[in-house]
């Protein structure tokens, strides 16, 4: 089955009343600016997926494998994201609010302008992460790794940053306010008290 095949089966399965998609092999899959809150895919692999402005709220996506997907103004508000690969994915300006992104891989992902508001990333991996601009207010950053991530101009208010790893982390012009950075690794390498 091609990719526009497989797109058309899933768009079609998921309107007759089905949702769980979990384990599916659906790489290089284009299911752009579709609606398809609740959708389980679980485990599915979703390499270089094209999700360009899909509604994925409250959608299971816990161990998929998401790399180098393209998920730009994507919409995945309290979307249960654990432990899923998103290395180099592309999340700019997406809706990441209240997601379960704990223990995910977002190395290299390009998060521009995306808003992660009561987000759950604990011990995600964001390291070389582009997250300029975006807002994490709130968001639980528990043992985080943000290594050479850039976090400049983003808002970061009153989130849980203890024990995060900020080696080499750009944060000129972030807000902190509030922020919780107890024995955080700060960009210089000292430990916050």
């Amino acid at each position: 089955m091609d990719n526009q095949s497989s797109s058309i089966h899933i768009v079609t399965r998921y309107q007759a009343g089905e949702r769980n998609f979990s384990n599916a092999s659906l790489v290089d899959i284009n299911l752009s600016w579709r609606l398809l809150p609740q959708i389980g895919l679980e485990r599915s692999n979703l390499k270089r997926a094209k999700l360009v402005g899909s509604d994925l709220g409250r959608s299971i996506l816990k161990g998929a494998d998401l790399k180098n997907a393209t998920l730009h103004r994507a919409k995945l508000l309290q979307a249960n994201i654990e432990d899923a690969n998103l290395q180099m994915a592309i999340l700019a300006y997406a809706n990441l609010d209240y997601a379960n992104l704990s223990y995910a891989n977002l190395s290299g992902a390009q998060l521009l302008r995306a808003t992660l508001n009561n987000a759950h990333l604990y011990k995600a991996n964001l390291a070389h992460a582009e997250l300029r601009r975006s807002i994490l207010d709130g968001a639980n950053l528990e043992c985080v790794t943000l290594q050479q991530a850039d976090l400049r101009g983003a808002s970061l208010r009153g989130a849980n940053l203890i024990q995060a790893d900020l080696r080499g982390c750009r944060l000129s012009k972030a807000s902190l306010d509030g922020a919780k950075l107890h024995h955080a690794i700060m960009p210089d390498g000292t430990i916050h008290n």
